[in-house]
Order: C-alpha cells, then structure tokens, then sequence
C-alpha cells in the first residue's frame, strides 16, 4: 500500500522528521526532502506528490500549509 505513495517533505535543518521519514523509506515510499517552501512547491509542481509532510519550525510553514490547501 505505501510502496506507490511519494512524499514531498519540509524540515528544518535539525531534521526532526528524519525517523519518521527513515520509517516511511523502510516500508516502501518515495521521499523527496526540501529545505524550503519554494523548494517544496516546486516539487508538487513538477512531480508526484500523495502527501506533503511540514515541520512547523520551518520559516513561513504555515503560510505553506494555507497556500496548499
């Protein structure tokens, strides 16, 4: 089930996402980080993406998460 879902994911530089994402990876999903919100957008824009993963402590997570809903 997981094997086919791509994630788009946003952390911060100390990575607090990186056992969640280590976990996912283990059961099959197609991880894609960015260190920024254009980076993400980008992303979304360009590939498959099931499911963005933000950490909050990014800079402008929030604008990020109202813009892609």
């Amino acid at each position: 089930m997981l094997a086919s879902t791509y994630l788009t994911v946003l952390q911060s530089p100390s990575r607090p996402l990186e056992l969640v994402c280590t976990r996912l990876h283990g059961w099959g999903c197609h991880i894609t980080q960015c260190a920024t919100s254009a980076e993400v957008l980008a992303n979304i824009a360009g590939a498959r993406t099931d499911l963005v993963l933000i950490d909050v402590d990014v800079e402008d997570s929030m604008a990020l998460v109202a813009r892609l809903k």
